[in-house]
């Protein structure tokens, strides 16, 4: 999660998109294919200072991790909640949801997307 504190000076003009990254600055280390070889020359390209640990961690990490697993395809904030036998009405997400309810106000988007936003106050 990335966090960004929007000022007078700071703040787009037209978009949230005025500053993202272009495409041109992004670029694909190819771990699945060289291996640690493809991450010991970005490490020397920008120069990350990995040790021997860290390129075989990362190395192993996107090598080995399933490609579908992501943080919003759980389906265990949806699911069913049964705790000391107990069952409830209502998922995880929505316990989590209904504290906006009744805490927070300033939370303008509160689980409308995957971001946060404040209003100033």
């Amino acid at each position: 999660m990335t966090e960004c504190q929007y000022t007078p000076e700071n703040i787009p003009k037209t978009s949230f998109n005025e500053k993202l990254v272009k495409k041109e600055d992004i670029r694909e280390i190819d771990i699945m294919g060289r291996g640690v070889e493809a991450l010991k020359q970005i490490d020397t390209e920008l120069g990350l200072a990995f040790d021997e640990a860290d390129l075989l961690y990362y190395t192993n990490l996107f090598k080995n991790l399933s490609p579908t697993v992501n943080t919003v395809g759980t389906g265990f904030f949806k699911g069913k909640m049964i705790v000391d036998e107990v069952e409830y009405e209502e998922s995880l997400i929505d316990m989590i949801i209904d504290t906006q309810k009744h805490t927070n106000p300033n939370n303008v988007i509160k689980f409308s997307d995957n971001s946060s936003s404040n209003s100033k106050t």
